[in-house]
């Protein structure tokens, strides 16, 4: 059977012998009622003597506290006692007097009169005692005994009052009373309980052997109990051990690990040897009721009360601490130290002591002031380099830039993460804020790469190009980026030069298109036309008898009128040259009349430029890349209408392509030679380009120029 099991069936028995002891003592109560009143009675009054007699013990000594130290404390107390003795608290124990108490406790008369007789006695007593706490206030008795005449405090009339023969006396005079009652009321009682007590043995003979019986069971349960208790005292064993293991891996860290006191200069009650390898000195010097120094005395004096101040705004918010400072060992040399520690409560909340640990941080701190150092040159690099740089860590969770990042863009350091959000929010321009970092942060934070090119907007309001890049440099446990640097650079020259470079190329790019098709044009379709008029002639001059050698001619022929037209189209889409005459609207309305037989797509035309010209290069940007986008809506959209908008406003032009066809994944096919033809046309003229599609949800192409 299971140790439980033993336990259930012992102490379920000796439950069941005891219920059998109370029915006995049940019986016995009927007989022994009266005797337990009397033992009550006796009981109570007993106590009441005694209250009656320490209270008048604890008026005397109020009083005369009152009249020696003049604390009003000492008179509250005293007073409370004698409202306590009239009935006069408002409160349950104490809202009858002491002769109502007196009478309801059933004394007989005799008894009754003793009591009375000291409780009148003690408040003759009161009255002594009263004019004494009067005259400490410096009031005093007139003709009609109360407490009207005013004059300065007397003490000495106080204390003879309650020092001298008199006064000792009227105590003397209390207790004699007392003693009597007592007396009285024991033998009253004894008599009572001897009675009693005879009539009451043969119940308890019973109550006797069933406890005998409980006993033999309590021994037994006694014994399994200690064998219980040995187990417990090996785990305790065990459990020392693991304290003196706990105590040895303290003894081998590489630091000092302490207990001590609150305040400064935070006495040692334990502190482990590594001390003297930070200090020079024995640990012993630290520890001691009287010990020779103590640990403030080996910090160093710059940095002890901001220390001190560290340690006791912890305590006072019940939260550990982490500082560092500087110790200054027996030859003078200077460690640099981090310590940790926190206060220990006791259960009322106030604070005992202080535990923590102290670790020699001198070769990280050199190693910190050379990366500073580092950091300073590195920051002078940038400065050269006019690059700035940025910064999130998942410690803060906020982003932080350098001043560079602003003065590169001619504005003043902004701090606060909700005014940095809204000051690069104002200056970048609003057709790249999707790109931009603060908008782009948690994604950010996730793949731990940043690398974008975007428009903003300086305080001269120049339009700056502005490359921001960033990467991972630290990461935590599960792998995700916890901090990520980064670098921002002014790149407007460069931009610039890169689209003076892609215009000339695609200016030169038009120009080799426009000689190819002139090329065309005068050559290649002169001589095909001056051929089909000659098969023409032939055609209306021969009559062919064979029809096979008809077939092969009139193949040829109509191979050659095809060769004809597809050249013709050929040199139109190398240089439109209704672009160069008629302008970009009508070279687009010629664009969609063509395309108009060729496929089922709806394509509808609205404009507000009508005869207005744009530059000849600007308007044949627009072109190749409406050409390009009609071209992917036929072959890959199943569009079924398809819209194209060409508006001017005040300052700028706007092209939008809307198409309600089967739509792609642009991060998929975003670097495409369609795609990068088009935003390639766009910088080339300093236009903003934009793509938008989402599968089954159609594409959108917008292309924005601002005009000078």
């Amino acid at each position: 059977m299971k140790v439980r099991g033993i336990f259930k069936i012992l102490f379920g028995s000796i439950i069941g012998f005891n219920l059998l002891i109370l029915i006995l003592l049940l019986t016995l109560r009927n007989n022994q009622e009266k005797q337990y009143r009397g033992q009550v009675n006796r009981f109570n009054s007993f106590n009441f003597s005694i209250s009656l007699r320490e209270s008048s013990e604890d008026l005397t000594e109020y009083c005369r506290n009152f009249v020696v130290t003049g604390n009003r404390l000492w008179e509250k107390k005293y007073w409370d006692i004698v409202d306590r003795r009239m009935g006069r608290l408002n409160n349950e124990a104490y809202r009858k007097s002491v002769l109502d108490s007196m009478q309801s406790m059933g004394f007989e008369q005799r008894e009754f009169d003793l009591l009375r007789m000291a409780l009148e006695r003690s408040n003759s007593l009161i009255l002594i005692e009263k004019e004494a706490i009067n005259a400490a206030k410096g009031y005093f008795l007139d003709d009609h005994g109360e407490f009207t005449i005013q004059d300065d405090p007397d003490f000495e009339y106080a204390k003879e009052l309650l020092f001298n023969d008199t006064y000792l006396q009227y105590k003397k005079s209390i207790m004699d009373p007392i003693n009597e009652f007592e007396r009285v009321l024991e033998s009253r009682t004894k008599i009572e309980t001897d009675n009693y007590a005879k009539s009451g043995s043969r119940l308890l003979i019973g109550i006797i052997l069933l406890m005998a019986i409980i006993a033999l069971f309590s021994i037994y349960a006694f014994v399994m109990i200690r064998k219980r208790i040995i187990k417990e005292e090996e785990t305790a064993r065990e459990l020392e051990r693991s304290q003196l293991q706990f105590q040895t891996l303290v003894n081998n860290i590489p630091g000092v690990i302490y207990n001590c006191g609150l305040d400064d200069p935070w006495e040692m009650y334990f502190i482990t040897d590594e001390i003297s390898n930070l200090s020079g000195y024995p640990k012993e010097d630290f520890m001691g009721a009287n010990p020779k120094r103590s640990f403030g005395e080996i910090m160093h004096p710059d940095d002890r009360e901001e220390a001190s101040q560290i340690v006791q705004k912890a305590i006072k918010s019940k939260q550990p601490f982490v500082l560092g400072y500087r110790v200054i060992d027996k030859n003078g040399k200077v460690h640099s130290v981090f310590g940790y520690g926190q206060a220990i409560y006791r259960s009322d909340g106030a604070p005992d002591y202080l535990v923590g640990g102290i670790f020699d941080d001198t070769e990280r701190q050199t190693a910190v002031d050379k990366v500073k150092e580092s950091e300073e040159r590195f920051q002078y690099a940038l400065d050269v380099a006019n690059e700035g740089i940025w910064e999130w860590n998942e410690e803060t969770d906020a982003l932080s830039y350098s001043v560079r990042c602003f003065s590169m863009i001619g504005y003043l350091p902004v701090e606060g993460e909700q005014e940095l959000f809204d000051f690069w929010n104002k200056v970048i321009h609003k057709d790249d804020a999707d790109k931009a970092l603060m908008n782009e942060i948690e994604n950010v934070k996730k793949r731990g790469l940043y690398d974008q090119i975007y428009r903003a907007i300086s305080n001269s309001k120049e339009i700056k190009w502005i490359h921001v890049r960033g990467k991972a440099v630290k990461f935590s446990a599960n792998g995700k980026p916890s901090r990520i640097i980064g670098t921002m650079s002014d790149i407007t020259d460069r931009m610039r030069q890169e689209e003076k470079i892609v215009s000339a190329i695609l200016e030169t790019e038009d120009s080799e298109r426009s000689r190819i098709a002139r090329d065309i044009h005068d050559g290649l379709q002169q001589t095909m036309s001056t051929s089909l008029m000659s098969f023409e002639k032939v055609r209306s001059s021969i009559d062919f008898e064979d029809p096979k050698i008809y077939d092969k001619f009139h193949m040829g022929y109509k191979f050659l009128k095809k060769a004809i037209e597809e050249s013709r189209t050929l040199a139109h889409n190398l240089m439109p040259k209704v672009v160069d005459q008629a302008g970009i609207v009508a070279a687009i309305e010629s664009l969609l009349t063509a395309m108009k037989d060729s496929t089922e797509t709806k394509f509808v035309f609205e404009q507000n430029l009508n005869d207005q010209r744009l530059k000849l290069s600007e308007e044949m940007t627009f072109y190749r890349i409406v050409q390009e986008a009609i071209n992917n809506v036929i072959k890959y959209s199943n569009a079924k209408n398809c819209t194209i908008q060409l508006l001017k406003y005040k300052d700028y032009v706007n092209l939008t392509i809307d198409d309600d066809g089967v739509g792609f994944d642009v991060d998929i096919t975003k670097d495409t030679f369609g795609i990068n033809s088009m935003k390639t046309r766009a910088d080339s003229i300093g236009a903003y380009f934009e793509i938008n599609s989402r599968i089954q949800k159609g594409t959108n192409i917008l292309l924005e120029l601002k005009l000078n």
